[in-house]
């Protein structure tokens, strides 16, 4: 029987991603993100990076092969076994992002489609909770779907489609940009093309929860 989402706060549903993973559903593929080549040029030799929504991995093994150590977090326990199974030095953890309290002193934040899911009124929530995780001058990463199209995400199964995001969406309060760009990420699979906006940013304040 098919999972399906049709309520925002059923994105947080475990079993509706552990099918998703199951089924080969998720719309991106095994590869690491292309903006990673350039996120790692602003990181100290062996950062520590924290990386949300984690999945399978892909960009959490990119990252520890060049050094870096990377814990990935994910709600979905079949992701965060696939990823155990390859038995890299990564650390990962099953882990709700938005009902549990993040680890702390990280050098850098990934995300790649968390953010992008959540239901709006949890963004503060979110932006409190990356302030106090990522360190002063930490590298915060991000890409997520932009707000002119009619993307991919409206295919999964239910009917949950994630809030479309602008410009002054993604770029939080005291954090000064680094990389902002549009771009439009090729057809994968079954899935259409996904225009995007990739970020990076730097955190310039001890702590704040300003949003």
């Amino acid at each position: 029987m098919p999972v399906n989402i049709t309520d925002k706060d059923e994105v947080f549903d475990d079993n509706f991603w552990n099918q998703l993973y199951k089924k080969e559903l998720v719309p991106w593929s095994n590869a690491p993100a292309n903006l990673l080549k350039n996120f790692v040029e602003y990181l100290p030799k062996g950062a520590k990076i924290l990386d949300l929504g984690c999945g399978r991995g892909r960009n959490s093994f990119f990252l520890e092969r060049l050094g870096f150590e990377v814990l990935g977090l994910d709600i979905s326990e079949t992701a965060i076994q696939q990823a155990k199974d390859k038995n890299s030095k990564c650390k990962f953890k099953v882990f709700d992002l938005m009902h549990e309290e993040w680890p702390k002193d990280f050098d850098a934040v990934i995300d790649f489609g968390f953010y992008h899911f959540l239901p709006k009124q949890y963004r503060k929530e979110y932006v409190s909770k990356l302030n106090n995780t990522l360190n002063n001058q930490g590298i915060y990463c991000q890409q997520s779907g932009r707000n002119d199209i009619e993307h991919s995400y409206n295919r999964i199964p239910g009917g949950y489609v994630p809030p479309e995001l602008n410009k002054e969406d993604i770029v939080f309060n005291n954090y000064t940009v680094i990389l902002c760009e549009e771009l439009t990420i090729p057809p994968h699979d079954h899935w259409g093309k996904y225009p995007c906006w990739n970020l990076i940013a730097r955190k310039n304040f001890e702590n704040s929860n300003n949003f």
